[in-house]
């Protein structure tokens, strides 16, 4: 009984060998198509609307000279809408000053200018002219400064808000006008 056994389990075997697959060589992955998808458009920001009268430069230039080192000095304080929307307002609610501050005394308003409409880019100017000489002890600095009425903010008008109220004043050192006689 052992030849019958043996010839069974090797006919099984030999069936079972038959049977089973070769190994096949790997198939290549093929892409699925994709169709391209159009450019994403996401809307634009409002572009926020900024007022912004500033102080932008003081200048200064000689005028007249009385000798090497001394003068007539004019001094031009300059402001400028800086922002990117027109500044209308009323008048009497925004004024343009130049001060004179001279160390160990008060300052003292030298000149001033009103205003009430600014268009983007639109410059208006305040001048003073005074006699300098370079050799003086105690010069004074000068300073440009914009205010406004209190109650600017709460008119209900936004289209004389500031919108960067850090950029109001400018001030110009002596010894920048003691240059100029060099």
């Amino acid at each position: 009984m052992k030849k019958p056994l043996l010839f069974a389990l090797c006919s099984v075997f030999v069936a079972s060998s038959a049977s089973a697959e070769l190994p096949r060589a790997p198939q290549p992955i093929k892409p699925l198509p994709i169709k391209p998808m159009p450019p994403l458009r996401l809307p634009k920001p409002p572009v926020r609307q900024c007022v912004d009268p500033a102080a932008t430069a003081i200048d200064a230039v000689i005028v007249a000279r009385t000798s090497r080192f001394a003068g007539t000095v004019r001094i031009t304080g300059r402001v400028k809408n800086v922002g990117n929307a027109a500044y209308v307002s009323r008048p009497g609610q925004q004024i343009v000053q130049m001060w004179e501050e001279t160390p160990g005394a008060r300052p003292r308003l030298v000149a001033q200018q009103a205003f009430t409409n600014l268009a983007v880019g639109q410059e208006m100017f305040v001048s003073f002219a005074r006699p300098w000489s370079s050799s003086d002890e105690f010069q004074p600095q000068y300073k440009v400064v914009i205010t406004y009425d209190p109650d600017i903010f709460l008119d209900g008008n936004t289209k004389n808000d500031d919108c960067n109220m850090n950029n109001n004043a400018r001030v110009r050192a002596p010894a920048s006008i003691n240059a100029l006689f060099r």
